[in-house]
């Protein structure tokens, strides 16, 4: 038995306060994310695009100077570019079901996205205990109630739900390469790559489709530089810097204050009410999530012992 892995699993569970204050950050800069998206009347490909490519830009010099490209492996730049795809498949189905269901609901589903990052792991051969399957179980319950309320709403508001949920599985692949990439690969590189790759690819679907890049409003990039610096760079950044003294598991914790927060967000900026039966349905989805986080990591720690 070895102790000395047992303690930095505990040190991960337990943040320390420059984690725990970016936590923060990171929970009110993606919670933002939605509403502002809402309010935001250019195509959402080219928020995404252009969100990944200021993003990537502004973190370009810290990298350079960070001399992290040079020393980069075949396998971590493969790593890196495997996250950047599912990074781009999230924002691609994601950004428009904020459009076409409301911003609680979508935010709600996306939120699943640990359950989502387990499944793969558990397809990898990782053990999931008992009680990580029952939160699962918890959190899809309220997946359901999410959804059933946009029965009653339209068939645009179901589409809205079932990318919001696509959107979730993307989210979960990106965070598990993400796990593994940044435990070798310094940050301010892995984000370069990752936004760049992510830019790239859904640059290509918005061209062949004929989506326009650009002759959007003032309002529209204010919104898309509000997106940029606040859910990319304070959320999305700041995230995968977390993992560096986290692990994936803790820093989906975030994941769990998005809901509440974006509904927030979107009351006070679109005035959108939450239905009981949807609200019900989050507040289940983030009791489950919440057996899920906390019972996975607590496996961990068990296992590092």
């Amino acid at each position: 038995m070895s102790s000395k892995p047992a303690e930095s699993s505990a040190l991960q569970w337990r943040l320390s306060r420059i984690d725990a204050l970016m936590m923060a950050v990171v929970v009110i800069a993606i919670s933002s994310s939605g509403p502002v998206i809402a309010l935001c009347t250019a195509p959402v490909l080219a928020m995404a695009v252009w969100r990944c490519i200021f993003a990537a830009g502004l973190t370009f010099p810290f990298a350079l100077r960070n001399h992290g490209f040079s020393s980069l492996t075949k396998e971590q730049i493969r790593g890196c570019a495997f996250a950047g795809l599912a990074l781009a498949i999230h924002f691609a189905l994601w950004i428009p079901s904020v459009r076409l269901t409301s911003v609680a609901n979508s935010v709600a589903l996306v939120a699943t996205q640990p359950i989502w990052m387990l499944l793969m792991t558990k397809r990898l051969g990782q053990h999931i205990p008992r009680k990580v399957w029952w939160g699962m179980v918890v959190a899809f319950t309220g997946v359901m109630l999410v959804v059933n309320v946009d029965f009653g709403v339209s068939t645009q508001a179901l589409i809205g739900d079932a990318m919001a949920l696509a959107s979730a599985v993307a989210a979960g692949a990106y965070l598990m390469i993400g796990g593994h990439v940044r435990s070798s690969v310094p940050n301010s590189v892995y984000t370069v790559i990752v936004y760049a790759v992510s830019a790239v690819s859904i640059a290509v679907v918005a061209v062949s489709i004929g989506t326009p890049l650009w002759g959007f409003s003032r309002k529209d990039w204010i919104l898309i530089g509000v997106l940029t610096l606040g859910a990319q760079l304070l959320g999305h950044s700041l995230m995968s810097r977390l993992m560096e003294t986290t692990t994936p598991a803790v820093v989906g914790i975030a994941v769990l204050f998005e809901p509440p927060g974006a509904a927030i967000f979107a009351a006070i900026l679109l005035k959108q009410s939450i239905p009981l039966t949807a609200l019900i349905g989050m507040a289940v989805i983030l009791f489950g999530l919440a057996i899920v986080v906390w019972q996975s990591n607590s496996t961990a720690t068990v296992e590092a012992i």
